[in-house]
């Protein structure tokens, strides 16, 4: 694992300017802004460390070289002028006039790259269809070598004029600023991190993408940060929500689901949030627009969220508890309490199935006032769902040793039992 700047060479004759990042990092009298950002950027690192050059043959010959075509010191010299403290490396890539080319500059640059690398790219004289490729590289290397991306920069010299108008330009008043291009990519990040959830309801990337960006912050701020915190804040929220849906844990859907939404206002209303993330976070609060303060309408909530993506034996599971939490509140019962659940559970099986008095067990016998009070008022539609719901639990949770369903059979039946039950309980409302 190494700190690696990588950097495009090319071809003009660049004119002296003074690069700077803000008011407090500035490089003066400077050609090259591959010596103003590893100036910058490179200065504590050590002889494991590199600053990568890429250069095409006329760019070597043009700017790399001393003398070069202009007859001026070029950038390896002056690289090594500077002793960065780490290791300066040339490496030679092809112009990219065809896609064979631009395959060989993907493979050159790639091979530039190891596991676990803090990877920065200066894409200032990135020519052609580089910039896109180097976006490319990016996934491509964060996913086969877990490689963490430090810093996209632009020096953007042109921004004070024209050549004609640079060149007349006193030195001093040369001043060009380097663009921090690392924003857009963590957007594009965020951007994938959000689609994942909202297809699959898996917060997993968006946890990384904070935990990548966010931690720091909060340790060098020792946890003071306040944007930092909103963001940390929102994030964990979602990641909360995703493991109590993947393991049940029903009764904590509306504690999470308001939370996430206040955690979401918050983030809105932060100065700070880049613009083009609101879109963003209005696709996150519309996936929750269904959910309310209220308890039984968020577990069905919930419900249809396993149906839609497909966490089969999570929808099942919290359908048929559902059922049973819903009678216990409506009947003045303890979802919490074991005896109670396992009593209305009974009083649904003896009402889906047309259980005659003689046949109840014991347990159920002893209560038979109150156990006949429950039973009289029970949907009989609604307990035989119960039922039929029981069945597709007892074969996900056997591993389809018997009876087995096919997947597509999971996936209709849990639509259908979960808009059967709303539309029932809706009824009796």
């Amino acid at each position: 694992m190494s700190n690696k700047f990588l950097a495009f060479l090319g071809t003009n004759d660049y004119i002296e300017c003074n690069y700077y990042l803000d008011s407090s990092q500035i490089i003066k009298n400077c050609r090259f802004v591959q010596l103003a950002l590893a100036q910058l950027i490179c200065r504590n690192w050590s002889e494991n460390d590199y600053v990568i050059v890429f250069t095409t043959n006329e760019a070597k010959t043009t700017n790399w070289k001393t003398p070069n075509k202009f007859n001026k010191p070029g950038l390896e010299k002056i690289l090594n002028d500077i002793k960065p403290g780490c290791e300066i490396k040339q490496v030679d890539i092809p112009e990219g006039k065809n896609l064979d080319e631009i395959w060989k500059i993907f493979e050159i640059i790639l091979d530039e790259i190891d596991d676990e690398d803090n990877i920065t790219f200066d894409v200032t004289h990135s020519f052609r269809s580089l910039p896109m490729l180097l976006m490319v590289i990016l996934n491509y290397a964060k996913f086969l070598k877990n490689i963490q991306l430090d810093g996209i920069y632009y020096g953007a010299i042109e921004s004070l004029g024209t050549l004609k108008d640079i060149k007349e330009m006193p030195l001093e008043k040369r001043n060009a600023p380097i663009f921090d291009l690392t924003p857009f990519v963590s957007l594009f990040n965020w951007t994938i991190g959000v689609e994942r959830f909202l297809n699959t309801g898996d917060a997993v990337i968006i946890s990384q993408l904070a935990n990548e960006k966010i931690k720091p912050i909060m340790i060098n701020s020792k946890g003071e940060d306040k944007n930092a915190k909103i963001v940390k804040g929102l994030v964990n929220s979602l990641s909360n929500f995703s493991k109590a849906v993947a393991t049940c844990r029903s009764g904590e859907i509306t504690k999470l689901v308001k939370n996430i939404k206040q955690k979401i206002n918050e983030m809105q209303t932060s100065e700070s949030l880049i613009v083009q993330m609101k879109p963003i976070l209005d696709k996150i609060k519309e996936k929750f627009n269904n959910f309310s303060d209220n308890e039984d309408k968020n577990q069905l909530q919930a419900i249809q969220w396993c149906s839609r993506h497909k966490l089969i034996q999570q929808g099942f599971t919290l359908l048929q508890e559902f059922i049973v939490s819903y009678i216990c509140r409506k009947n003045s019962y303890n979802v919490s309490k074991l005896k109670d659940r396992e009593f209305i559970s009974t009083c649904l099986s003896v009402k889906g199935r047309d259980i005659p008095e003689q046949q109840w067990n014991e347990h159920l016998k002893k209560q038979k006032e109150k156990a006949e009070k429950i039973i009289e008022q029970l949907n009989k539609e609604v307990a035989e769902i119960y039922i039929n719901i029981g069945q597709y639990r007892n074969d996900l949770n056997h591993a389809g040793c018997v009876q087995p369903h096919d997947f597509e059979k999971f996936v209709i039946e849990l639509e259908n039992f979960v808009s059967k039950v709303s539309s029932l309980i809706n009824r009796e409302r």
